[in-house]
């Protein structure tokens, strides 16, 4: 997707690159691109702690721990929530105070 909102910002730029309203910007389905992110900020919900997820989840919907900084997703099928791989689990953040 990056290639093609950069694609999308020269043809509105008359060939520049720069930057513009992403309400001008259609995704490839239509959708003007902050109706995409609309819909995609709907698919993630935050919450305090695992225990405060709903207890019945939503399918296509991600839910994120915000104090273990983990991401979950509901399964249906065996009505349980699944965490999500996350590969910057394992790096440390480092002070860069110069």
């Amino acid at each position: 997707m990056p290639i093609f909102v950069i694609d999308k910002l020269k043809q509105k730029n008359e060939g520049d690159f720069s930057l513009m309203d992403t309400a001008d910007i259609e995704h490839s389905d239509g959708r003007s691109l902050d109706t995409v992110i609309d819909d995609l900020e709907s698919k993630v919900q935050e919450y305090e702690n695992a225990s405060k997820f709903p207890v019945t989840g939503k399918p296509n919907t991600i839910y994120i721990d915000k104090s273990e900084d983990k991401m979950y997703r509901w399964d249906d099928s065996s009505v349980k929530y699944y965490e999500l791989a996350n590969p910057l689990a394992d790096i440390q953040t480092i002070d860069c105070n110069f």
